[in-house]
């Protein structure tokens, strides 16, 4: 994940979009879409239905918004956060191979790998499977639905999970006077600890679109 964190960098709209996938665990047409009117900064919640559009069996949750994803969703005067030529965008799978590839790593990682890899890190981290499930849009009607509207602690086990990962990669965002929409984002800094040889890591962490997505104990082992 360091390896391709740093090399997604050099498009900085796959680096936007990736970084939402991994906050959110959101499917890549929902992080595509996300727009300042579903951020909510006030309550730190990101609505990933939006407004006038019908749920599907696909379905598009309500999630925290991680201390790390906050810079990357802190606008308010784009259309949308993911942008290329400052306009919206359908794919990224080109570019996005493109990194992976440059990165040395296997092909088989694509957009949705980054959903799946995060399922399972949180999992590992010991997230309950309801919030796991509550993140990647798995309904369990009363909690992962009404819950979120009054609960503080919707949640939040995740989030915390999440943003540990991250100070675990070694990665140190600025704060929500980054621009990360337009490319004039501060590039993250690798700790010292983390600036060993990228060449020793395993290729095998990233979870390939043939991974499971864990929601449960025993599926995760």
């Amino acid at each position: 994940m360091q390896r391709f964190l740093r090399k997604v960098q050099d498009w900085p709209h796959v680096f936007v979009f990736s970084m939402i996938m991994l906050n959110t665990l959101a499917r890549p047409e929902a992080a595509l879409d996300l727009s300042p009117a579903q951020v909510r900064l006030d309550d730190r919640h990101i609505h990933l239905n939006p407004k006038g559009r019908k749920q599907t069996k696909k379905y598009r949750p309500i999630v925290p918004i991680t201390d790390t994803l906050l810079p990357f969703v802190s606008a308010t005067d784009v259309e949308r956060f993911v942008l290329w030529n400052g306009k919206p965008i359908k794919s990224v799978k080109k570019t996005f191979a493109l990194a992976v590839k440059t990165a040395g790593l296997p092909k088989e990682i694509t957009p949705y790998s980054l959903r799946h890899t995060m399922a399972m890190e949180l999992r590992k981290a010991g997230v309950p499977a309801w919030e796991v499930e509550g993140l990647l849009g798995h309904r369990r009607p009363g909690v992962t639905e009404t819950y979120a509207e009054f609960s503080p602690d919707y949640l939040s086990k995740g989030r915390e999970a999440i943003d540990q990962y991250f100070k675990g990669l070694g990665m140190a965002y600025k704060g929500p006077d980054s621009d990360c929409v337009t490319g004039a984002y501060q590039r993250p800094k690798m700790e010292k600890s983390a600036e060993a040889d990228l060449s020793t890591l395993s290729k095998d962490r990233m979870v390939g679109v043939t991974g499971i997505e864990p929601v449960t104990p025993t599926m995760s082992t």
